[in-house]
């Protein structure tokens, strides 16, 4: 289908398939919120109570599934002089005008349903508005993405006639994963964070079927402790091992999800991000938006050269988390073509660092380590005597900690542009043009003001990025360059 064969200035429905997206959508919304219920019922037996709790669960679902398809029949959408016109509402009629010229970015997610059906979800990000109101939660494939080329192209409406010898729109794959590629994010994944997740869930069904069948369901956990002898060695390694399998193996599903399918494809207006294995979803993060960009590793991926790429965008919370993705950065080129369209790497060989001053080990002593460790020595004290001794190990935890990130920071400059390096047990590397920085801050404590140091905070519409404990006369250099890029040039930061 193409889009000059569509005329947006008609009414449109959503797609046929929308109806069966939604009916489904609402059945899995009521599973998830009665399931507990259901529990119930099965465990406590027929009863008058669970007769009636059966007859009100079925009222309900009809009476939502109801609603449902009358809010598929009242939805329309169309395009009247270059305004996006949403009508919605059953009850409550809603009309939701949006110029076209202040949509930031339009969104295009497809869920395995939407994928069975061709079709996706569309969604839209607006200067001013604090969060999404206009979701267009089913139309075929091929319209959505008609309507998004529309709409960020900036095209005239339709029925005016296009010149056959225009220009095609510009589209270049920059980057896209190998099975390979992927075999290493999950090698490297964060472990640890898979076992939480994987925790914090199952704590969550027990709790549910607690509160649903009004029983403790502590006897679960007793049965399981029972079988793991935890006073063996044996049994802690058991323990041990089954728990590292079990957060490998959902890192590997987590990393799977999210990043199988993955490429970024470059236009005239942004970078369009594609990723998801059941879920799919694309995102475009327009190259004005983008503040700043960062990109970390933990130790793990800086061995193996994976970085995960951030594009810090300008928004409200909300627009900023959909337009969060962590980029896979495998190789090192793909840094360099993202790079292209904000800034190149600064060449820190040639260029004199900036550097952290070792006043800030000796604070971070003092602060994360000597203080809490006397605190919850003290607190502790009348509970468990002297095991609470083991605190004091924050001490020498903070000494390391202050020493590695001491030793990494790192500060470039140009008269352009500004790139940080940084970590503790990881490394981050960010980079800043200055015209993007909207506000300074420059702060000293009583403690950095007898060792003549001094922290900086540059703000922009994407974040916050810190420079802390460096000479007073670096950071003077360096507030005073961002006021006057501040206050002198022209060029828009956004």
């Amino acid at each position: 289908m193409n889009k000059a064969e569509i005329d947006w200035s008609v009414s449109q429905r959503q797609g046929g398939s929308a109806l069966l997206i939604i009916i489904l959508k609402t059945i899995i919304d009521l599973v998830k919120n009665i399931w507990p219920f259901a529990i119930a019922i099965l465990l406590t037996g027929k009863s008058n109570r669970s007769d009636k709790l059966e007859w009100f669960l079925i009222l309900f679902s009809f009476i939502v599934l109801v609603r449902s398809l009358l809010e598929f029949y009242f939805f329309r959408f169309q395009i009247i002089k270059d305004e996006l016109v949403i009508h919605k509402g059953v009850f409550t009629k809603k009309i939701i005008v949006l110029p076209l010229e202040k949509i930031i970015a339009v969104h295009i997610d497809q869920t395995w349903l939407h994928q069975l059906l061709s079709s996706a979800k569309v969604s839209f990000d607006s200067a001013g508005s604090i969060k999404t109101e206009v979701v267009i939660d089913a139309i075929p494939l091929t319209k959505a993405e008609s309507l998004r080329q529309f709409i960020t192209e900036s095209k005239p409406l339709p029925g005016i006639e296009e010149s056959k010898t225009k220009v095609q729109p510009y589209v270049q794959p920059i980057i896209s994963l190998s099975a390979n590629d992927i075999l290493k994010l999950c090698i490297s994944a964060n472990h640890i964070e898979g076992l939480f997740i994987l925790i914090a869930f199952g704590l969550s069904v027990v709790y549910n079927i607690s509160e649903a069948t009004g029983k403790e369901t502590t006897g679960l956990l007793s049965w399981v402790y029972e079988r793991i002898d935890t006073n063996t060695v044996s049994g802690i390694l058991f323990l041990g091992f089954a728990l590292l399998l079990v957060s490998i193996t959902v890192s590997i599903i987590l990393v799977l999800l999210r990043y199988s399918n993955f490429r970024i494809v470059r236009s005239e207006k942004g970078f369009s991000i594609r990723s998801g294995l059941i879920n799919t979803k694309e995102k475009l993060v327009p190259f004005r938006k983008i503040q700043y960009l960062s990109w970390k590793a933990n130790w793990l991926r800086e061995k193996m050269g994976i970085f995960l790429l951030h594009f810090h965008a300008a928004g409200t919370l909300e627009i900023k988390e959909r337009m969060e993705v962590k980029v896979p950065v495998t190789q090192k080129r793909f840094i360099t073509e993202i790079l292209k369209d904000y800034h190149d790497l600064l060449p820190v060989k040639e260029l004199k660092p900036l550097r952290v001053d070792k006043a800030y080990i000796t604070r971070n002593i003092l602060l994360r380590g000597i203080l809490p460790s006397v605190v919850f020595f003290i607190f502790f004290w009348f509970n468990i005597s002297w095991t609470a001794s083991w605190f004091f190990l924050l001490i020498p935890y903070a000494a390391f900690t202050g020493w590695l990130f001491w030793k990494k920071f790192r500060l470039w400059a140009i008269p352009e542009a500004l790139q940080i390096k940084k970590g503790i047990f990881g490394i981050e590397k960010s980079i800043l043009i200055w015209n993007k920085i909207q506000s300074v801050q420059y702060s000293q404590s009583i403690f950095q003001r007898r060792k003549k140091l001094a922290t900086l905070k540059l703000f922009t519409a994407g974040g916050v990025v810190n420079i802390p404990y460096i000479m007073h006369e670096e950071a003077m250099k360096i507030y005073n360059n961002a006021l006057f890029k501040i206050e002198s040039e022209n060029k828009p930061w956004m």
